[in-house]
C-alpha cells in the first residue's frame, strides 16, 4: 500500500491546510513542465501519485477510510497477529447490529 504521507512528507497528523501546502510545493517541483524534456517521463507518474495522495488526503471521509486501512495493514506488520472481533466491531459504529453484538462481547 502507497503511504501517501510519504509522498507528501507529512506526518499523519498534518491538518487539511498542511496537506494543501504541501502539495502546492510538491507539485510546482515535480510538475513535469517544469523538469523539462529529460525527466518529463518520471516526472509524469510522480505527479500522479502526488494527485493521489492529495485526493485521497484532502476529503476527510476518504482520509479516515485510508488512515484505518493503513493503520490496519501496519499492525499486521508490527506482529499484531490474529483477528481482534471487539476492534472490527468497534470500527463499524455506523452498524446497530454490531454496537448490539459489542454490548455482549
Amino acid at each position: 500500500m502507497t503511504n501517501y504521507y510519504e509522498i507528501l512528507e507529512l506526518g499523519q497528523g498534518a491538518s487539511t491546510q498542511e496537506i494543501k501546502k504541501a502539495f502546492r510545493e510538491r507539485a510546482k517541483r515535480l510538475h513535469p513542465d517544469v523538469l523539462g524534456e529529460t525527466a518529463r517521463e518520471s516526472g509524469a507518474e510522480k505527479m500522479r501519485k502526488l494527485l493521489a495522495a492529495y485526493h485521497i488526503l484532502s476529503d476527510p471521509d476518504r482520509r479516515f477510510e485510508y488512515d484505518r486501512a493503513y493503520n490496519r495493514l501496519i499492525g499486521k506488520y508490527r506482529g499484531k497477529q490474529g483477528f481482534d472481533y471487539r476492534s472490527f466491531l468497534m470500527e463499524r459504529e455506523n452498524d446497530p447490529s454490531s454496537q448490539a453484538t459489542l454490548i455482549f462481547f
